[in-house]
């Protein structure tokens, strides 16, 4: 009998240990930089995330923050990125800035292998205060 209550009790204590880890889990995106970064909520592709050549490379950004440029480097030792900015789309009630490779934008496709991207940003309130992330994703 005594058995049977033990082993209820370490079966019930083991169900709340997991339910208060799912709860105060993280928030699901994986990436240090990007928790303790108040501008930036999310970036697309996410860091290190393996997509196609024609996927969307965005980011969303807090509503207090604006997007100032996005290049996207081709290849995650190049220099010379490409200006997507003036190719840009911006969902204004989630504050998304997303481009999508395509035929007559900047970028037809994303190059195989390694890209970057590099978002500058700033406040609305100070617009010349300007800040960046970068992050790298593969393509294939």
């Amino acid at each position: 009998m005594k058995a049977r209550v033990l082993i209820g009790v370490l079966l019930v204590v083991g169900a709340l240990i997991w339910v208060g880890a799912v709860l105060l889990g993280d928030d699901g995106s994986g990436d240090v930089t990007i928790s303790a970064n108040e501008a930036v909520n999310a970036v697309y592709p996410g860091r290190g995330d393996e997509v196609l050549q024609q996927s969307r490379v965005g980011v969303d950004l807090d509503a207090r923050y604006q997007l100032v440029s996005l290049v996207v480097y081709p290849s995650d030792g190049q220099r010379d990125g490409v200006d997507v900015t003036v190719a840009l789309r911006h969902s204004t009630g989630l504050n998304l800035w997303e481009f999508i490779p395509g035929e007559g934008q900047p970028i037809q496709a994303l190059s195989p292998d390694t890209n970057c991207a590099t978002a500058t940003y700033a406040p609305i309130a100070q617009p010349s205060e300007t800040e960046t992330f970068s992050w790298c994703f593969e393509v294939s």
